[in-house]
């Protein structure tokens, strides 16, 4: 990986592939690990050269609006969900989880 600005922003080079040991990583270091990924991502995505495009692609404000609404909403409920069957698995004890300290 290489830094691409003071900002914390990652690039991957060709042929460099990077990994977490999660099995011997602290909690601190995974939430760090997880920030940053989020972090580069959202910066990754939120970028454009042309905001013209931008404004063009969105269209009116009111349909964006409500497009973001929708999405928000079905990724609620999705996450939800993905929470209650993570739970099922953990209280059956097919899936073992550690306490949260």
């Amino acid at each position: 990986m290489a830094r691409t600005s003071k900002s914390e922003s990652f690039i991957q080079l060709p042929g460099e592939k990077g990994s977490v040991d999660v099995d011997n990583a602290s909690y601190k270091n995974l939430e760090e690990w997880a920030r940053n990924r989020g972090y580069t991502l959202d910066r990754s995505h939120a970028r454009s050269e042309d905001p013209i495009a931008i404004d063009a692609y969105l269209g009116a404000e009111e349909t964006f609006d409500g497009a973001v609404v929708e999405f928000a909403e079905q990724y609620a409920d999705q996450a939800e969900s993905d929470h209650a069957a993570f739970v099922a698995q953990i209280e059956s004890g097919k899936l073992e989880a550690a306490e949260y300290q």
